[in-house]
C-alpha cells in the first residue's frame, strides 16, 4: 500500500453472514463511552511513532452519522453488495468453527488482515486494533500498514488505489488525541453529519473499549 500524510464505492459480490451483521443505531453521542472533548490530548507529534487503532477515512465518509453501539457488532462497516452500511461482528469471533481471543497481558488486542485471496488471518498484538472488512477484504486484500506512523489501511477514492495514512485522530486540529484509559484504549474516528446543512461534516475522535467476544450475550 502506497503512504500517505493527508486525506469509489466499489460493489463486491462478497457476502458476509447475517449473524456476523447488525442493524446500526441512530448517531448518539451522549451514549458513546468517550467523545473527542474527553480524550486526553497531547500537543505535538511525539505520539505519531506510537502504535494505534485504524480508522479509515473513506469509510467514515460512505457511514457519515452512523455509528455502532452493541458490543457484539462494535464495528461500522460498509456492505458494498447492498451499498448499505452495517455493524459487523469481528471478523476473528466467527472464523468458521473457531472463535480467536487474546489472553496474553502483552498481546492483548486483536488484529485481523485479509490476504490476497481474502484468506482470514487473525493475531494478537501489544497496540489496539480497529478496522473494516470493506477495506482490508474487499478493496484492499493483500495490503497491511506496518509502519507505525501510518498504520491506517485505507482506499484514496482520488487515486483508485490503497494507502497507509496517519490516524485521522493524530492529525485532527493539530492534536494529537490518545485514549490512555484502558478501559476504552481504542482511538476510532468518525465522521457525524454536518452542524449545518450544506456545512462540513462533524469529524469525531472517540475512545472506544476493547473489541472482546462475550459468549454470555449469545445466550
Amino acid at each position: 500500500a502506497v503512504l500517505a500524510q493527508g486525506l469509489r464505492r466499489r460493489r463486491t459480490g462478497h457476502s458476509t453472514p447475517a449473524k456476523a451483521r447488525r442493524h446500526l443505531f441512530p448517531p448518539s453521542p451522549a451514549s458513546s463511552p468517550m467523545t473527542l472533548s474527553s480524550c486526553w490530548r497531547v500537543f505535538g507529534l511525539a505520539l505519531l511513532a506510537a502504535r494505534a487503532a485504524a480508522s479509515s477515512m473513506h469509510l467514515a465518509k460512505l457511514c457519515r452519522g452512523n455509528q455502532c453501539l452493541d458490543a457484539m457488532y462494535p464495528i461500522l462497516d460498509y456492505d458494498g453488495a447492498t451499498g448499505e452500511c452495517t455493524c459487523r461482528m469481528n471478523p476473528c469471533w466467527h472464523d468458521g468453527d473457531q472463535i480467536h481471543a487474546c489472553k496474553l497481558a502483552h498481546y492483548p488486542y486483536m488484529r485481523f488482515n485479509y490476504d490476497k485471496d481474502r484468506q482470514l488471518t487473525c493475531d494478537c498484538v501489544p497496540f489496539p486494533f480497529y478496522s473494516s472488512l470493506y477495506i482490508a477484504r474487499d478493496l484492499c486484500p493483500g495490503h497491511r500498514c506496518d509502519e507505525p506512523a501510518y498504520p491506517v489501511l485505507d482506499y484514496d477514492e482520488k487515486y483508485g488505489q490503497c494507502i497507509c495514512r496517519q490516524h485521522p485522530c493524530h492529525t485532527h486540529d493539530d492534536v494529537v488525541h490518545s485514549c490512555p484509559d484502558s478501559r476504552f484504549p481504542i482511538l476510532r474516528y468518525r465522521e457525524g453529519p454536518p452542524e449545518i446543512s450544506g456545512g462540513e461534516p462533524n469529524p469525531i475522535c472517540e475512545c472506544i473499549a476493547r473489541l472482546e467476544y462475550d459468549i454470555r450475550q449469545e445466550l
